[in-house]
C-alpha cells in the first residue's frame, strides 16, 4: 500500500511521532474514481504553503512544516508537521496520475469533489489519501497517530488534512484568474479565500465539504451561525420557489434573488445559467440586525469567481 513517509515508525505515548512513511497497501480495486470537477495544477507548489495559520490551528498543528523529498513518489516535494503522538504529511506528486495507484487502494468519498483513493498502510496507526488534482498529478495526504495517543482516527485525520489543503488550493486558484467554464468545474469550498473569511467574521472550525441532495455544498460557521454555499447544476434562478417576498437584483454580471425566511435567515441565489445557480444561506436567530448583510457580502465575494 502507499504511505508517504520514508521509513517511519509510530511513536509511543508522550513521544514525538516521526514523519509518516509512504508504503504500498494490500487493499485493491479495479474501479477508477469519478471525473474531477476541474483541474488544479501542482507544478512548482510548495506543500508547506497548503496549510494556512488558521488551518493549522484548527488541526491542532502549532509548528511550521518541514520540507521533505519523498523518494518513493518520484522525489516529489512534501511537507511534514511532526507533533507529540501524531504527524501529518502532504506531498505534491507531478510525475504520475492517480491511475498509477488505483490497484493499491479503494476509492472513497471524494475530497472536496475530487476523486480520492484511500491506501491503508501496513500499520493501523497510519492512513493515506490520494486526491486526483489534474491529469498526471495528485495530492497525497498522510496522517499517523500513536495508537495510545488521543487523536482522530488515522483516516479521519488524513481526510481533515486533505480537506484543508484542498480548500487552500481551491481558494488560491480562485484568486489567480482561473475562472471555471461551468458550475460543474467549480469547487464550493474554493469560492471564499482565507482573506475573505477573515473579513466576514470569526470562523468556528474548518469548512465542511459535503453533498446535500443534488447540491454540492460547503458549510462554514461564521460568528456561531451556519453559512452554506450550495452549487446546483439541475435548476436555475427561475426555479426559486418561496412563499415570502423576493427581491430581484444584480450582483456583478449575475442576476440574483434575495429573501428572508420567517425564522430570520437570509437566502441569496445567484443565477449562473438557465439550469444552474449558487445558493447562499446564512442561518441566524432574529437579532434585530439585517440578516442579509453578510449573505449579500458573500455573494459579492464569490460572484467574480463564477462562470
Amino acid at each position: 500500500m502507499l504511505s508517504t513517509t520514508a521509513g517511519c515508525t509510530v511513536a509511543q505515548e508522550h513521544a514525538t511521532t516521526t514523519a509518516p512513511a509512504t508504503t504500498i497497501a494490500t487493499h485493491t480495486t479495479d474501479r477508477l474514481p469519478t471525473t474531477r470537477p476541474r483541474e488544479i495544477r501542482l507544478d512548482g507548489l510548495d506543500p508547506c504553503d497548503l496549510l494556512t495559520k488558521r488551518q493549522r490551528s484548527d488541526l491542532d498543528i502549532y509548528e511550521s512544516g518541514e520540507p521533505a523529498t519523498v523518494e518513493t513518489l518520484g522525489d516529489a516535494p512534501g511537507c511534514d508537521w511532526i507533533l507529540t503522538g501524531e504527524s501529518s504529511r502532504l506531498v505534491a506528486v507531478t510525475t504520475e496520475g492517480i491511475e498509477a495507484r488505483i490497484g493499491q487502494g479503494n476509492p472513497v468519498t471524494p475530497v472536496n469533489g475530487f476523486p480520492t483513493i484511500m491506501v491503508i498502510p501496513e500499520s493501523p496507526d497510519s492512513c493515506d489519501l490520494l486526491i486526483s488534482i489534474a491529469d498526471g498529478q495528485y495530492l497525497a495526504a498522510t496522517f499517523t497517530a500513536a495508537s495510545s495517543w488521543i487523536s482522530p482516527s488515522p483516516c479521519d485525520g488524513a481526510r481533515r488534512l486533505a480537506e484543508a489543503a484542498m480548500h487552500t488550493l481551491g481558494a488560491t486558484s480562485a484568486t489567480t484568474g482561473s475562472t471555471p467554464t461551468s458550475l460543474e468545474d467549480t469547487e464550493p469550498c474554493g469560492l471564499l479565500t482565507e482573506q475573505d473569511l477573515d473579513m466576514l467574521g470569526k470562523l468556528g472550525g474548518p469548512p465542511l465539504r459535503r453533498d446535500l441532495g443534488t447540491a454540492r455544498s460547503c458549510n462554514y460557521n461564521i460568528d456561531n451561525h451556519p453559512l452554506d454555499i450550495d452549487l446546483r447544476t439541475n435548476v436555475g434562478l427561475a426555479g426559486v420557489n418561496t412563499a415570502g417576498p423576493v427581491t430581484d437584483y444584480t450582483v456583478g454580471g449575475h442576476q440574483a434573488k434575495v429573501w428572508i425566511s420567517s425564522g430570520g435567515s437570509c437566502f441569496v441565489v445567484l443565477g449562473v445559467s438557465p439550469s444552474s445557480r449558487v445558493d447562499i444561506t446564512y442561518i441566524t436567530i432574529s437579532t434585530g440586525e439585517d440578516p442579509c448583510a453578510l449573505a449579500r457580502r458573500v455573494a459579492e465575494l464569490v460572484e467574480p469567481r463564477l462562470p
